[in-house]
């Protein structure tokens, strides 16, 4: 298997961010979030699809931005 500087760049990203003490930076928005998905729940239990669409897409677009200058803008000039 051939190592090129993207394969290893593409590692050390995947390496800080999925480690356990990596997630941990996420959880105090993570918990808020559920907290305000539950307050939601709470004033308006029918529209439970909704609260749970709602929460799921915030949260996947949050890690999505924090990981996305790392990805895009540092592999552009680590591969050149």
């Amino acid at each position: 298997m051939h190592y090129n500087e993207e394969w290893k760049f593409c590692r050390r990203i995947c390496q800080q961010n999925f480690r356990q003490i990596a997630a941990l930076k996420y959880v105090p928005m993570e918990t808020k979030k559920v907290r305000q998905m539950l307050q939601g729940l709470l004033e308006s239990p029918e529209d439970f699809e909704a609260h749970n669409k709602k929460s799921v897409i915030y949260l996947i677009l949050h890690h999505s931005e924090s990981n996305h200058f790392l990805l895009h803008g540092s592999l552009n000039s680590a591969i050149g």
